[in-house]
């Protein structure tokens, strides 16, 4: 039996690891040294220091805040921003255009601009 649940933007937490005998309590990280996977036992404990590290660091980071007006073409960026939990608020202007307020840590935005760099150019921080 197991339980995943998702944390935050993109960490996967296993629970009841102390079940299954293949799986031992830690954390995974990605290529750029994100956590992507922590495994826990909520019953032995195990993993917690490993839980408690992605928190951290994910609250840690620093958030970049502003506003964004997408055009309807940049459908597939407003739908990343949603994706990833980034969107506080929408509106659109006159022009058809989306007015975003976003919020999303730093190192989450460096990687969206990476992909869309125009976006970089289009927020204006508050």
């Amino acid at each position: 039996m197991k339980l995943v649940l998702k944390m935050f933007q993109g960490v996967d937490v296993y629970n009841k690891i102390d079940l299954v005998e293949q799986l031992s309590h830690g954390l995974q990280r990605s290529d750029d040294n994100t956590i992507q996977l922590v495994r826990v036992s909520a019953t032995t404990k195990q993993g917690m220091d490993g839980l408690l590290t992605a928190i951290s660091e994910r609250l840690c980071y620093d958030i970049v805040r502003g506003k964004l007006v997408l055009a309807p073409t940049q459908a597939k960026e407003r739908a990343l921003l949603y994706d990833i939990g980034a969107v506080d608020n929408e509106t659109i202007n006159e022009k058809g255009n989306w007015i975003l307020d976003i919020a999303t840590p730093k190192r989450q935005w460096q990687k969206i601009c990476f992909h869309f760099s125009e976006l970089s150019h289009l927020l204006k921080e508050r």
